[in-house]
């Protein structure tokens, strides 16, 4: 064994001894909980301010009472507000960010962390004889610096250096010189293992990745009895432990008494779990209107089933998707509910709210990394990043903040496309814009699945209703439910929540009775008139319902589209549009004769109406001032056609911005005429369907596909 070998192996034994009772600690250690908080520069809040277990009281509690915990904990969050904990250099709790020596209370948290990581270096070291490289993934960026320092302390046979996109390319070929040498061991301590350059792969192997743990149950009970020998380790639940990080055992640890430190553990790990497990206990059988991104979760659990039965491989099951549909449909609970249904963990975020909060890019890209990396150490798991869309388009990128939003997006693209652990993680993006989210992040491999997700049609809405509705006393008969239903046609499950919620305070308000059909129906007439929830019916409904029938049987009639077609809708969207048929993106290059079947479809809403009404009876349904009008978006491709990729017949294989106007229109009318051609040919399917999507309203993939499969 080498002298290093023994140097660690005796710090490794020194911190496995059992730590002293508090009566060996300093007499600071030995002070009672505060009757008062530290001075704080906000407001104490009263006791009535918030539903919080942390609420602070107006009056001063008693030392040692939840209460007094309480008032003490806020007070330590508040100063620590971000997980930086930057304190005054006068706090006796302050985070000392030099090199002195730090507070052993604080010292003791850091080190608690990386002591896998140390106790897996031993051992790696007693069994090579080459100094070896490690790679150290640390899931808690803010606390970066003194993670590092514990893990030097603790292994100082092995040279510790940070690495993440503020070091030099100078100073990574120098690291990479001496790895390659094997000059002396080292740790490379990272955010993220996925952001390093790919000249380190080469130089560790794959036993050299390693993480700082998550907490967990056992660990937490641990440190407890590390803490305070003989503590009732069976007070601490095991529901504690994922709510446990580095900042809450450092506020905690400001409570010096066994029984206010368990207690203030416990009101933390209480709050921080109601925050995380809003909505956890929703199933997929509770949720209405999304029958189609129910279909995919099913497939999703029967795979994850099989992969941990090891019956195949992680890499054959879906490793990303991406659900796209108006604000309000459910797509986070959607999304929580698919990971309570197979069974494994779920990890919600928001770029704006929970990455782009960082003091640079250095940091936001750590704060995104550190999710990855806890998602990689809870796989299998699902990870959910809502508002995907608010990263932006590098295509649309202009600007200053340009190369900012690019090297951001970039480094997600390299989580997203990982190593071999991002198998067991699966990334769910959310977006109210499809068409926003940048095409590389919806390539195969990544979040490949789009999903629409629709508002959800009457049955649903019915559905909806009653679940939200079974939380209060109700007095509302079948027929007057299916009313309500009708009048929220365009309402979201959200929308639906804020309307029962009303409901129920007029009832309050009235002696506390019983919901009634006209507390809901004065809910929803009270809503100001808008265009996504005015519902269709008489001749306007018939008149949308054949416009997208048109649309939509074409698609199924040419099978250049019908492979693409997910749903048809005659609910209004947010942009004002009364129906869609929703198709979904070619991943690959496409043919002048699929281009042209595109433009078929986009004309079939405005030749079922001719077909239908007849010529002179057609609506402005397919026009408008809008760039999503049906005429705008025929023109588009058309000029894509002739222009753009080549296939005009009078110039052939020239590209221009400008193409012949008589050609376009020549092409336009010949798509037309197509379209009447095939829908005349297929009328019956066109009534067909079109009463199916007015009984309805919302027909998914599988419906539409059933109008087909018995034709030519």
């Amino acid at each position: 064994m080498t002298r290093a070998h023994a140097v660690l192996l005796k710090q490794l034994a020194k911190r496995a001894s059992p730590a002293p009772a508090p009566a060996s600690r300093p007499p600071q250690a030995e002070t009672m909980l505060p009757t008062a908080p530290a001075p704080s520069t906000h407001p104490e809040p009263t006791s009535g301010s918030s539903d919080s277990p942390l609420t602070a009281a107006s009056e001063v509690a008693e030392p040692g009472t939840p209460r007094a915990i309480s008032k003490h904990l806020l007070a330590q969050i508040r100063r620590n507000a971000l997980p930086g904990l930057s304190r005054a250099p006068d706090d006796p709790d302050h985070v000392n960010d030099t090199n002195e020596p730090m507070d052993p209370n604080t010292q003791d948290v850091w080190e608690f962390f990386v002591m896998p990581i140390a106790e897996q270096i031993q051992a790696r070291l007693q069994a090579n004889a080459l100094l070896p490289v490690f790679i150290v993934e640390n899931p808690f960026p803010h606390y970066a610096k003194n993670l590092r320092t514990a893990l030097a302390n603790l292994c100082p046979a092995l040279n510790t250096y940070q690495l993440d996109t503020r070091v030099t390319a100078n100073f990574q070929d120098l690291i990479i010189r001496m790895a390659e040498q094997r000059a002396f061991g080292m740790i490379l301590f990272c955010t993220s293992r996925n952001q390093l350059p790919r000249e380190f792969r080469s130089l560790v192997r794959t036993d050299g990745y390693l993480s700082i743990p998550l907490m967990n149950a056992e660990r937490l009970r641990d440190y407890a009895a590390q803490r305070f020998p003989g503590a009732n380790l069976g007070a601490i639940d095991d529901s504690w432990a994922s709510a446990i990080g580095p900042q809450e055992l450092l506020c905690v640890n400001t409570l010096k008494q066994e029984h206010d430190w368990l207690a203030g553990l416990h009101q933390l790990a209480d709050q921080r779990n109601q925050v995380q497990s809003a909505g956890a206990s929703i199933r997929l059988k509770d949720l209405h209107g999304v029958e189609s991104a129910k279909h995919w979760a099913q497939q999703l659990f029967n795979d994850v089933r099989l992969a941990l039965r090891g019956a195949i491989q992680w890499k054959e099951v879906d490793r990303g998707a991406l659900f796209a549909g108006p604000p309000g449909t459910g797509k986070t609970t959607l999304a929580r509910a698919i990971a309570l249904e197979c069974g494994i963990a779920f990890t919600a975020v928001a770029p704006v709210k929970d990455w782009m909060i960082g003091d640079g890019l250095d940091e936001c890209i750590q704060l995104m990394s550190a999710t990855f990396a806890a998602a990689r150490q809870q796989a299998p798991s699902i990870l959910f990043i809502d508002e995907i869309d608010s990263l932006g388009n590098r295509e649309k990128f202009q600007g200053q903040n340009a190369s900012w939003n690019t090297a951001f997006l970039n480094a997600l693209l390299s989580e997203l496309d990982g190593f071999d652990d991002r198998d067991r993680v699966i990334v769910i993006g959310a977006t109210n814009h499809a068409d926003n989210v940048d095409a590389a992040l919806k390539r195969a491999g990544r979040l490949d699945r789009i999903i629409p997700i629709s508002r959800p049609d009457v049955p649903a809405l019915i559905e909806i209703y009653r679940a939200k509705l079974r939380h209060f006393a109700y007095d509302v008969s079948e027929e007057e439910l299916g009313t309500c239903a009708s009048l929220s046609l365009g309402l979201t499950g959200a929308d639906v929540e804020v309307l029962v919620r009303g409901a129920r305070r007029r009832a309050r308000l009235d002696n506390n009775r019983a919901i009634t059909a006209d507390d809901i129906q004065n809910e929803i007439f009270s809503i100001p008139p808008q265009a996504i929830r005015s519902p269709l019916h008489g001749p306007q409904l018939a008149r949308t319902a054949f416009h997208e029938a048109g649309h939509a049987l074409i698609a199924l009639l040419l099978p250049s589209l019908r492979e693409h077609i997910q749903v048809a809708s005659i609910v209004a969207d947010d942009q004002g549009a009364l129906g869609f048929v929703g198709i979904k993106h070619a991943d690959r290059n496409q043919t002048c004769t699929e281009l042209l079947d595109r433009i078929c479809m986009t004309l079939g809403g405005r030749a079922a109406e001719s077909l239908i009404f007849g010529e002179a009876e057609i609506s402005t349904g397919a026009g408008g001032y809008t760039t999503r009008n049906d005429l705008a978006v025929a023109r588009r491709l058309t000029e894509a056609v002739v222009g753009v990729y080549g296939f005009s017949t009078v110039h052939p294989n020239w590209h221009t911005t400008t193409p012949d106007e008589k050609e376009m229109q020549t092409i336009v009318a010949e798509q037309y005429g197509r379209a009447l051609t095939l829908l005349e040919s297929h009328h019956d399917q066109l009534v067909a369907l079109s009463e199916k999507l007015q009984a309805e309203h919302v027909l998914d993939r599988d419906t539409l596909l059933s109008f087909v499969r018995t034709s030519p």
